[in-house]
């Protein structure tokens, strides 16, 4: 007794009580990735200070999405920074979204008027529902290696 067009009330409940679920839990979900990526900005830009580089929290002071951080590392090259993370399995990006895939500086980072060296050297990362605090720490121990290594004169 079903007849092509007939809704499937079974997927639009179904698509009803996802959205239910999200919504009740999107509060608590960007207290936990908020946290998440304030542990990380710390816990890296400690670092960098410590093996002489000077981190940048881009728009650290202004309303920013609790899963995204862009931090540049004034003198470290953003394209050697994100091979060695692809190396160690750690997927980040160079600049901002607008400009994924592309060597140019990211427009939304010159539209800042943040100065060159730091707009070249910004790196992204995001965190996500299945990020947990051992993935962070993971990361952590990779990314201050990466830094490391990356000031590391021959």
């Amino acid at each position: 007794d079903i007849r092509g067009g007939t809704e499937p009330l079974a997927l639009i409940t179904g698509c009803q009580e996802a959205v239910r679920r999200a919504i009740t839990r999107q509060k608590v979900e960007s207290l936990r990735l908020k946290t998440l990526k304030n542990t990380f900005e710390s816990i890296v830009c400690e670092h960098a200070r410590r093996v002489g580089v000077t981190p940048v929290i881009i728009c650290q002071n202004a309303p920013r999405s609790p899963h995204i951080t862009t931090i540049a590392f004034s003198g470290i090259d953003r394209q050697a920074f994100m091979m060695a993370a692809d190396l160690e399995g750690i997927a980040v990006a160079t600049g901002t979204a607008c400009a994924s895939g592309s060597q140019e500086p990211a427009p939304a980072l010159i539209a800042m008027n943040l100065s060159k060296p730091v707009i070249q050297s910004a790196i992204r990362f995001s965190f996500g529902y299945t990020t947990q605090e051992s993935d962070l720490k993971e990361a952590l121990e990779k990314i201050c290696q990466i830094l490391r290594n990356c000031t590391t004169k021959p």
